[in-house]
């Protein structure tokens, strides 16, 4: 609810920052010093970012869609601090456990 997820830096420098929502402003920081997370996405030219499902990783996860077509996923991405509900975490543990060594 506090936070907030960036793409940024344009063509030259394209990242994904996740920010914590300042609450008297209800702007998200821009800082560098500020940013809880920062992907370097260098060479993939983004246009997009979207959220997942809520299914076992996907829980997790931003989907960043490239000007080539192409579509990367980024995981996992969690704000400090958050509260995942054990449903979703004991799905995640059970799928591992089915896959293959």
């Amino acid at each position: 609810e506090d936070h907030a997820l960036v793409l940024t830096g344009g063509p030259q420098r394209p990242s994904l920052k996740l920010c914590r929502v300042q609450a008297s402003s209800g702007q998200a920081s821009s800082g560098e010093e500020r940013a809880e997370l920062e992907v370097d996405l260098q060479g993939l030219n983004p246009v997009a970012m979207c959220f997942a499902s809520r299914h076992h990783w996907q829980l997790f996860s931003v989907f960043v869609a490239t000007d080539s077509g192409a579509v990367h996923a980024v995981c996992p991405v969690l704000p400090q601090g958050a509260s995942v509900p054990a449903a979703p975490l004991l799905a995640l543990v059970a799928s591992l456990a089915h896959q293959p060594a």
